[in-house]
């Protein structure tokens, strides 16, 4: 995945984890789930950038 799919993928992940907690703030319990696949795309969007930059710049 490169650089540019990997920031797309963070920005999408952390709508959903703000809309997740919104649904939760009206108590709805399914917001959860929401949270949870939000904040495990983020961290994994995340690293994803990480191992991208750093085969652009060539460091190991």
């Amino acid at each position: 995945m490169s650089r540019s799919w990997s920031v797309v993928v963070v920005v999408s992940s952390v709508v959903v984890l703000v809309a997740g907690l919104g649904i939760v703030g009206t108590g709805h319990a399914y917001g959860w789930l929401l949270v949870a696949t939000g904040l495990l795309n983020t961290v994994l969007g995340a690293l994803t950038c990480r191992k991208a930059a750093r085969q652009t710049t060539g460091s190991p």
